[in-house]
């Protein structure tokens, strides 16, 4: 009987052994370490972009590396066309048929707003054009959130062309500077091909670092190779608990992560995570747009400038968040005090 009771326990036991490792793969404790890099996670990045067409006059006293809290004024310019469309406010805000309480001059003055907030101002700025009658010279793009420059990409006397224009709003925008938020990072570990096809994104991970051993999962498997190396990128991301526990972008790691019995298939090396779409910390530096228009585009991708889509910075581009990239919007913006 003791027999029978232990053969049928192990015909019950040996598929879900074999289940869990080919799923789960071994303890991380005993799993190989590979050289990681701390990178900044896409989805935490964002363009501050020009949506008309203008002339850069001055530039803030800030370059790749810098830090900027959310207000800082960061890009000056002139805009013949930005005037115009304040002047153009202006004759419909002094009309006296607009400055009677009815739902329909509310609407109207409300869809005026957002296009002056589309190309450019700020409310505080709104409200200063509509007091002072005039209409601003000098517009300054503010930094939409605390964060890192990845990189400017502007000059000072540049003439910038905002792009196809949709109606009252442009389509794309000039990219004049790129952010990332400083907490939200990811890790790019360097892993053999054969051995990067036995993980999938879900699996568990350890990240060890200088402040000791953080707890993590994979969220994504690079299909192709890096170049002259053969061995592929796996990024893993940090549980939430781990915030704020000393990952700087550029610092160097291990990363264990147990293999699985069995290659998996591409569809799950690849992952399938989708970060948050538009900008992420935008606030009140990027407008939605009208009823019945997209919201802010991002800008287009230009190889060798982190922080456009498709283009992330750190030591490769990541594809873990099908879809989830930083989003262009622009900064608030105000005349030069």
């Amino acid at each position: 009987m003791t027999a029978y009771l232990g053969l049928r326990l192990r015909r019950f036991l040996l598929p879900l052994l074999l289940f869990s490792g080919v799923a789960a793969g071994g303890s991380l404790d005993d799993a190989r370490r590979y050289p990681g890099q701390v990178v900044f996670d896409e989805r935490g990045q964002s363009s501050v972009s020009i949506r008309v067409n203008a002339q850069i006059t001055d530039l803030a006293d800030i370059t790749r590396g810098s830090q900027v809290q959310s207000g800082d004024p960061l890009v000056w310019f002139e805009s013949a066309e930005l005037r115009t469309v304040q002047s153009s406010y202006l004759s419909t805000y002094r009309n006296s048929d607009f400055q009677r309480l009815s739902y329909q001059s509310e609407q109207t003055m409300a869809r005026n707003r957002l296009i002056l907030r589309w190309r450019g101002l700020s409310k505080k700025e709104i409200e200063e054009l509509e007091l002072d009658g005039e209409p601003l010279e000098e517009i300054a793009l503010e930094a939409p959130f605390d964060g890192v420059v990845l990189g400017l990409d502007v000059v000072k006397r540049q003439v910038v062309n905002a792009g196809v224009q949709v109606g009252q709003f442009t389509a794309v925008g000039m990219p004049a500077l790129s952010l990332a938020d400083p907490d939200r990072v990811l890790v790019e570990a360097q892993v053999p091909g054969t051995e990067a096809r036995r993980m999938a994104a879900g699996d568990p991970a350890h990240v060890h670092a200088a402040a000791g051993v953080l707890e993590g999962e994979v969220v994504g498997v690079y299909p192709q190779a890096v170049e002259g190396s053969g061995r592929h990128r796996v990024v893993v991301e940090t549980r939430k608990d781990a915030v704020g526990s000393g990952l700087v972008p550029g610092m160097r790691v291990g990363v264990a992560v147990s293999l699985r019995s069995e290659p998996v298939s591409r569809w799950e090396q690849r992952g399938g995570q989708r970060g948050p779409t538009g900008d992420p910390r935008s606030g009140e530096g990027a407008p939605e747009g009208p009823p019945g228009q997209p919201g802010a585009p991002a800008g287009p991708s230009q190889p060798g400038q982190p922080g456009q889509p498709g283009t992330p910075a750190g030591p490769g581009q990541s594809v873990h968040q099908g879809g989830g990239g930083a989003a262009g919007g622009s900064g608030e913006s105000h005349g030069r005090p």
